[in-house]
């Protein structure tokens, strides 16, 4: 079968010969560039379908990436990479030893290589060995596909008994390499999030390879294990898998914030794309500061600040239009874990501006796992809390507990926590009413049903709304900048394709065409949904999750905290 789309074989029926030889010695697949008469150096892949024994297809490329060598420096590439040393070829080309040395020399520097041995390497592994080849040279490269098949078409006489027995050598199916995921999965198996990376990440690698791959190429995940409280297990981690040589590193956070630009720094140093959701300010200053460097670290989520910057104005529009009658004007917050700040001097201004009064829960209620938190929260007596609790789910069910009976009710918003696989069940009744955001939240659409759908099929559960969509997303976005490159160890073409496009996910949208590469939030900082993520609220409501802003894709409009006793708060201090 022949895809001839560029009315390319006309002009160049040498190729189809090849093509027949391919089929006449039973070869799997060849890959080469071919030197056509009018167009130049062309891809073509030969390569057998899976249900047609008989059958080749031939298909044909631009060139892409040729590391800008010259037609005759691709021949003496070729040659080398059938094992010839400079005198032979010299033979081969009819040309001068002294311009050999130079054709050698500059080859070699244009591929970064410092050996013919690597040279040869690079021309096999990204198909820079070229068809037709210099006549007398044929016999000498019949370890390779294109000596094969060039001596197969150029001899006149019967098939040669030393070409059938090299023949013989590629009639094996060709496996190629799989593209590495790396993965960083936290220590703590009974974290949700840790099975729904997993799971997440999983579901898209074998959707992927089900449809047979990345350009015939089976993804395969490489998962390392992590304690994401510790800087050294994740450092640790990440240098394990550079060492393993993956294709990428994908992870969901490190909670040592302060050394998020210390790690990232660390996996940059690989070359390899890396896709986080550190949700870090910090992560997106580190490829600000240097993005020559740091250009292979791309965030998948906005950045911290936005949490408190949202809060402020959700809560005050909320009052401001009638909504939400709150008891007076006292908001607590409490910040993020060290190294990360969720409620910015900034965000504190803007709530004061707007009639708050503002006040802080000491950060030991994080550092100390929160037993005094009680005793805080009847200190502060606040009409709205935010609560940045993120990974500690039993101090935030502390909190519900505690409030559950004020009247009125204060207004609590939760970041991230809900978004936990099973939290809803495990919270119970203390979880109505409940407002929480997230910077990455599974939308509810098609894209989003649909993969829930397939990943209660796949594993018996419905999904988390965060990490679950977050790692297939990551997956699907690698997938599809690997299915626009030559060849997925060109680590800069890959990287520009991240860079490139808008790609609509589970968790929406991601492009990283912004500074920093951290994809845009939406409506914090663009009123664009089509190039961001949005920012979304939801409020649990008869134990479901319900999207309550921002428009457009808010499903349910707000309810108003209930009381459920007649208890009444402490009084407020003055």
């Amino acid at each position: 079968m022949v895809d001839d789309r560029g009315k390319v074989f006309d002009e160049a029926p040498l190729l189809l010969a090849y093509g027949r030889a391919a089929v006449a010695y039973d070869l799997e697949d060849a890959r080469f560039l071919f030197d056509h008469p009018r167009l130049g150096f062309l891809r073509v892949r030969v390569a057998r379908p899976a249900d047609s024994p008989t059958v080749r297809e031939v298909s044909v490329h631009a060139p892409g990436s040729l590391f800008e060598l010259t037609n005759r420096e691709i021949q003496v590439l070729t040659l080398i990479a059938g094992g010839l040393g400079n005198r032979e070829i010299g033979e081969a080309l009819g040309a001068k030893p002294k311009t050999v040395d130079t054709h050698v020399a500059r080859l070699l520097e244009k591929l970064d290589q410092s050996s013919r041995g690597g040279a040869a390497a690079v021309a096999v592994d990204r198909g820079l060995v070229c068809l037709p080849l210099p006549s007398n040279s044929a016999t000498s490269l019949l370890g390779l596909t294109v000596g094969l098949l060039h001596r197969a078409v150029s001899t006149k006489a019967s098939t040669p008994a030393l070409v059938t027995q090299r023949a013989e050598q590629f009639r094996r199916p060709v496996r190629r390499r799989p593209l590495l995921i790396g993965r960083i999965l936290p220590t703590d198996a009974n974290l949700d999030d840790t099975d729904d990376m997993r799971r997440g990440g999983d579901l898209a690698i074998a959707e992927i390879n089900a449809r047979g791959g990345i350009r015939g190429r089976l993804l395969e995940d490489v998962p390392v294990q992590a304690d994401i409280w510790s800087h050294a297990s994740m450092m640790a981690a990440v240098d394990e898998l550079g060492e393993q040589g993956v294709d990428a590193l994908v992870f969901g956070y490190s909670m040592d914030r302060s050394q998020i630009p210390s790690l990232l720094g660390r996996a940059a140093s690989f070359g390899f794309p890396v896709l986080h959701s550190c949700t870090s300010s910090k992560a997106l200053e580190v490829v600000l500061d240097n993005p020559s460097e740091a250009g292979s670290i791309f965030q998948l989520c906005g950045v911290d600040r936005l949490y408190g910057d949202r809060f402020v104005s959700f809560v005050s529009g909320l009052r401001d239009s009638g909504q939400w009658t709150p008891g007076g004007r006292r908001i607590a917050v409490l910040d993020g874990y060290t190294g990360m700040s969720v409620f910015s001097d900034e965000a504190a201004n803007a709530a004061q501006d707007r009639g708050w009064d503002v006040s802080r829960l000491p950060p030991s209620v994080l550092e100390i796992g929160g037993p005094e938190i009680a005793t805080e929260l009847d200190t502060h007596a606040p009409d709205a809390l935010l609560l940045s609790t993120f990974l500690d789910e039993s101090l935030l069910l502390r909190v519900l507990e505690h409030v559950r009976g004020w009247v009125p009710r204060p207004l609590v918003y939760a970041l991230y926590t809900p978004s936990l696989s099973g939290f809803i069940e495990r919270a119970g009744p203390l979880a109505d009413g409940l407002v929480w955001s997230s910077l990455i939240g599974r939308y509810h659409d098609r894209i989003g049903g649909a993969f829930s759908t397939s990943f209660k099929r796949a594993y018996g559960r419905t999904p988390g709304m965060s990490q679950a969509g977050i790692q297939y997303d990551a997956v699907g976005l690698l997938s599809r900048a690997w299915s626009q490159v030559s060849h997925p160890r060109d680590f800069a073409a890959v990287c520009g394709r991240l860079r490139e496009g808008v790609h609509r996910g589970v968790d929406g949208v991601y492009w990283f065409g912004s500074p920093g590469q951290g994809v845009l939030s939406y409506p914090d900082e663009t009123p664009d949904p089509s190039i961001s993520q949005a920012h979304l609220i939801f409020q649990i409501q008869d134990a479901q999750h319900w999207v309550i802003a921002p428009s457009p894709f808010a499903e349910a409009p707000f309810r108003s905290p209930s009381s459920a006793s007649g208890r009444m708060p402490p009084p407020r201090p003055e």
